[in-house]
C-alpha cells in the first residue's frame, strides 16, 4: 500500500504534461478509464507480482485522474471558480461515502474480487460519465 501511495503521488506530479499535451477532459476520461479498468484487473488475476504491478500502475493513473480531474473542475465554469471548487469538494466527499458504503456491502456479499470490480466498474463509468457531459475548457475557448 505504501508502494501504491508512492506511485499515486508521482502520478498526479506527472499530470501536467498529459494535460498539455491533450487537454483536461481528455487527460481525464483516459486516465480514469485506465485506472478503473486496472483495478478491476488487479483483483482477478491469480499472480501475486501481475496483481501488485496492476495495482501500482491504477494507482499511478488514478493519481493521473485525480489531478486532471480536479483542473477540469476548476475551469468548467471560470468565472465562478470559487464556487466550483466548494462544490467539487461537496461532492467528492459525498462520492467518499457513496463508495464506501458501496465497497463495504460488495465485501460483504462478493469478497474482495466483487470490491475491487465494483469499485473499478465505478470508476470506468465515472469516465464516461465525464466523457459525455464535462465541458473542455480548451476546446471551448
Amino acid at each position: 500500500m505504501l508502494g501504491a501511495a508512492v506511485t499515486y503521488l508521482f502520478g498526479s506530479l506527472c499530470t501536467s504534461s498529459l494535460v498539455h499535451r491533450v487537454g483536461r477532459k481528455s487527460s481525464t476520461v483516459l486516465t480514469a478509464l485506465l485506472s478503473g479498468t486496472l483495478t478491476v484487473l488487479y483483483v482477478l488475476v491469480s499472480s501475486v507480482l501481475l496483481s501488485s504491478a496492476l495495482m501500482l500502475m491504477a494507482a499511478w493513473f488514478f493519481g493521473m485522474a485525480a489531478a486532471s480531474a480536479n483542473s477540469l473542475t476548476f475551469e468548467q465554469i471560470p468565472r465562478l471558480r470559487g464556487a466550483m471548487m466548494s462544490l467539487d469538494t461537496a461532492v467528492f466527499d459525498v462520492g467518499s461515502g457513496f463508495g464506501t458504503m458501496t465497497g463495504g456491502l460488495a465485501l460483504l456479499y462478493f469478497g474482495y474480487e466483487g470490491l475491487g470490480s465494483v469499485l473499478g466498474a465505478i470508476g470506468i463509468v465515472a469516465a464516461l460519465i465525464l466523457g459525455l457531459m464535462a465541458i473542455d475548457p480548451i476546446k471551448s475557448q
